[in-house]
């Protein structure tokens, strides 16, 4: 991650830059910022890294005011090899100085607000009541989401340990993680990169709602998957023996005997990310989101659902390493207490602002 600091003076006639960096790994995930005025504002260029990433600008008309609750100016999700080019406004700030913090998350993916259709229509093999009725949901805010499950690696970094049935790898997916100890991992990942000044006050890492995960696997599709209407063996990490659609009627699934069963899971990102850049939303480890678990879609049209405001059980989805294609489809939804851990439980980040 790096982040540089922008001061703009007056009148926009003069400019004073200071900039400070942060570890941002590899050199070639570096970029350069630069800033110009012009008659109708200002343009922040930004050249530098192939790496893509959720690329975040926050404004302030106080320095204190980036560290605290600033506003969100730009949010995007591209790679800088051939620069950005951002057009900022400063009409609604009234202060003489007005500072500009400009940050890239190469680990995370920018999720646009928009609106999709939640769960499956009647006529998608295999659905299940729960999946019902559609929903038109909308995603008003956007926000960053984990390119990959939250690794081994990550995990032991910030809580000091690791739980995983499949230890060794510190690449692979943390799993063997209850929906409590994920929701821990956020907090202290959280006060972590506050304590380094990495993270803003009115920001934070958390899990998913249900409706969140779902618009950023689907990725603008309305198939059974983001690659399609079918998940045949080698195209994730799944029992690869039954891939979909179903041929057969037996477990919603078509029996292939020369498939693929991996029985554990893999490295994060071995298998094609979706169109939002975010791999492995089918399969290898299922993944916790916030909600607690209902029967079945509200229907209608709704807005930033979060789910019943009480309940015994949460939700995980995209399937695992030991589900079948079935499992794996972007409405299916599983209940879990929320203490349970497995094998096939893992997580990934979102990080957003905190609401008011």
């Amino acid at each position: 991650m790096k982040i540089s600091y922008f001061k703009l003076l007056g009148t926009l006639t003069a400019l004073s830059l200071c900039s400070t960096s942060l570890p941002a790994g590899p050199p070639e995930n570096s970029f350069k910022l630069t800033l110009e005025t012009r008659p109708s504002g200002i343009e922040l260029r930004v050249n530098g890294g192939a790496a893509s990433g959720a690329f975040l600008v926050f404004e302030s008309n106080t320095p204190e005011g980036l560290s605290n609750h600033p506003t969100v100016a730009i949010q995007t999700n591209t790679a800088l090899t051939d620069g950005i080019l951002f057009s900022l406004s400063t009409g609604a700030i009234s202060a003489r100085h007005v500072f500009y913090r400009a940050v890239h998350y190469t680990n995370l993916a920018f999720i646009p607000p928009g609106t999709f259709t939640m769960g499956s229509p009647e006529s998608e093999p295999g659905r299940l009541p729960s999946e019902g009725p559609q929903t038109h949901v909308t995603i008003s805010r956007g926000f960053c989401m984990g390119k990959h499950e939250v690794t081994q690696g990550e995990y032991l970094d910030v809580m000091g340990t690791n739980p995983s049935t499949f230890a060794g790898d510190l690449s692979l997916p943390v799993e063997t993680v209850s929906w409590n100890d994920a929701l821990a991992y956020c907090a202290a990942l959280t006060t972590k990169e506050r304590s380094e000044g990495q993270l803003p006050a009115s920001y934070a890492y958390r899990l998913p709602t249900e409706a969140e995960w779902e618009h950023a696997c689907r990725a603008g599709t309305t198939t059974a998957f983001h690659y399609g209407e079918a998940l045949r063996s080698g195209m994730a990490n799944f029992n690869g023996f039954f891939e979909y659609p179903p041929c057969d009627g037996g477990f919603y699934s078509c029996f292939n005997p020369t498939g693929t069963e991996l029985s554990a899971t893999t490295k994060t990102g071995n298998y094609l990310p979706n169109a939002s850049g975010l791999h492995d939303m089918h399969g290898n480890v299922a993944e916790w989101c916030h909600d607690w678990f209902a029967d079945s879609l509200p229907g209608g049209s709704v807005t930033d659902p979060q789910g019943p405001e009480t309940g015994e059980i949460r939700i995980t989805k995209g399937g695992s390493w030991d589900a079948n294609a079935w499992g794996c489809r972007s409405a299916l939804r599983f209940s879990i207490y929320p203490d349970a851990r497995s094998s096939t439980i893992g997580f990934r980040v979102v990080l957003a602002s905190v609401q008011p």
